[in-house]
């Protein structure tokens, strides 16, 4: 199956399949790509993130940039994957296998959740719970990236299912359940954003008008990240004077949850803790800032409830590593 004119246009295109989803049957799932084998080859229909993610993102492809070249991409990533998963399944003579019931397939191209991308899986749930689909057991990948993934499990309804989990290795699946991404790339539509939106303040017990009294800055400390905030420690021993959070992605689900449900001001560097506006509400103001060198607009760009959302380009270093000024931090919160 190769794909039509839509997706030779825009990678976006891919993302809008006149199906929500497919039911496979004797299939092969790898845990390490979510890609799918069936009838001696991928089943490419249930392939578009995979397109989008393997051998690094598509559209970052000079060849993409040209109509007649961007066949080409496509054309050697189906090459590569298809040799991937051929030789992997010559490795696996034996591989265990899914019997009984229906699987639901909730894995993601990385081989594990990286909590910027985690509601592109997870808001498949609003498909889920929308028809009606019924499944028995649901393959995951890694999770150790994720704090209290399991709550994120319970919030969903999802705790006492049969959870399958791993970053690596093949399965056999006598009935496959699988759902077409929902949105693009850490994008919602509007109701899979209020859908889990709603199942995450039902959880935590906030209510639908929560008071917003708590001002957040979003970090990416030195060390683990690029593109992370060089004056940290000048900017958190500020902020912290001002009584105001200062989170680094450490923090308990619970706690981030609360804390953007009732956020009047955030303001930070830009990272997947931007994620976590899809807990604020109408009322919660947003400053984020970006490196010039690497500009980006998918927080700023993604469907959310806020009504006030500014996005300030900054100067970086050759790594792309800021500096703000503390000063103008701080008036944000005072607007």
């Amino acid at each position: 199956m190769m794909w039509g004119e839509p997706f030779r246009d825009t990678w976006l295109n891919i993302f809008d399949s006149p199906k929500s989803h497919f039911y496979i049957s004797d299939c092969i799932v790898d845990f390490e790509t979510g890609l799918i084998y069936k009838d001696g080859q991928i089943f490419w229909e249930a392939a578009n993130e995979n397109m989008v993610w393997y051998d690094g993102w598509i559209s970052g492809d000079p060849r993409w940039l040209n109509r007649i070249t961007r066949q080409d991409v496509i054309s050697e990533r189906m090459k590569k994957q298809t040799s991937y998963f051929e030789e992997k399944i010559r490795a696996t003579p034996d591989m265990p296998e899914i019997t009984e019931g229906t699987t639901l397939h909730l894995l993601h191209p990385f081989n594990r959740f990286v909590f910027g991308h985690i509601f592109d899986t997870l808001q498949k749930m609003y498909v889920v719970e929308k028809e009606s689909l019924g499944f028995h057991s649901i393959l995951i990948p890694g999770t150790d990236e994720i704090i209290d993934f399991e709550l994120h499990l319970d919030a969903l309804g999802l705790k006492n299912k049969n959870i399958i989990k791993s970053n690596h290795g093949l399965v056999r699946v006598n009935y496959l359940l699988f759902i077409n991404p929902v949105g693009h790339p850490t994008s919602f539509i509007p109701d899979s954003y209020l859908y889990i939106r709603n199942k995450y303040q039902a959880y935590f017990g906030i209510n639908e008008n929560p008071v917003a009294n708590k001002k957040i800055f979003l970090t990416r400390r030195p060390g683990k990240f690029k593109r992370y905030l060089l004056n940290d420690i000048e900017l958190e021993a500020s902020l912290k004077k001002e009584g105001i959070l200062y989170f680094d992605g450490k923090q308990t689900f619970g706690e981030i949850v609360n804390a953007f449900a009732h956020a009047s001001h955030v303001a930070g560097v830009h990272g997947s803790l931007f994620t976590n506006n899809i807990y604020g509400n109408e009322k919660t103001k947003y400053l984020e800032y970006c490196p010039r060198a690497r500009e980006n607009h998918t927080f700023h760009h993604q469907y959310k409830l806020c009504k006030s959302y500014d996005h300030i380009l900054v100067e970086g270093d050759s790594e792309n590593n800021v500096y703000l000024n503390v000063d103008a931090v701080m008036s944000f919160y005072d607007s």
